[in-house]
């Protein structure tokens, strides 16, 4: 049987929504360690955070709020996929 994996995602935002239910511990403790490893990751989080709280959606449109794909499936045109 083949192993079917999540290899990306994409989060399409309607209305404002919390993204913390969504963090799993050890993807929370994977950020810790990467922030310390280059702390502009964190200074950037901020910014969006603070740019998305500001951020107002018209009704007839949706925004990609979030969206990811796996390191090594990354440049195989998977993010064109998951778009579609």
């Amino acid at each position: 049987s083949k192993e079917e994996k999540i290899i990306g995602f994409l989060v399409i935002r309607l209305k404002p929504i919390s993204m913390i239910r969504f963090i799993r511990k050890d993807s929370f403790f994977s950020f810790l360690k990467h922030i310390k490893l280059n702390p502009k990751i964190f200074i950037k989080l901020i910014i969006r955070l603070i740019f998305a709280i500001k951020t107002k959606t018209p009704e007839e449109y949706a925004e990609f709020d979030y969206f990811a794909v796996v390191r090594k499936y990354r440049g195989l045109g998977i993010g064109r996929d998951i778009i579609k």
